[in-house]
């Protein structure tokens, strides 16, 4: 029988995944913002879902907040929160033992 797949390489995984898409969640909203005001070429709201559904919704967050962008049009806002509440699913579903089993499979760590 295989062993489980160490909890701390799992939350490793999960803080590199979460920083590196929130910097670049920070980035692309901040590019965003300024093709925006300069009326230039935008970035698509789809783009910024799937990003906060990798793990950049803390700083897509915290983006939205810093530059003002992407806080009024409620459709964005509700899927933004989807994409979220699916992200936080999925990490913590990553725990479970099924999860777990599959992630072996998946990964061939045993």
């Amino acid at each position: 029988m295989s062993q489980p797949l160490p909890v701390i390489d799992q939350i490793l995984f999960c803080i590199m995944l979460f920083s590196v898409s929130s910097a670049l969640s920070i980035a692309l909203y901040g590019h965003d913002k300024k093709a925006a005001v300069t009326k230039n070429r935008r970035i698509s709201e789809d783009t910024f879902h799937i990003l906060a559904l990798l793990g950049g919704w803390p700083g897509a967050l915290y983006a939205q907040k810093a530059f003002c962008h992407k806080t009024k049009k409620v459709s964005f806002r509700a899927v933004f929160w989807v994409t979220v509440w699916l992200n936080v699913a999925g990490v913590i579903y990553s725990f479970t033992p099924h999860a777990q089993t599959y992630i072996q499979r998946l990964t061939g760590f045993t």
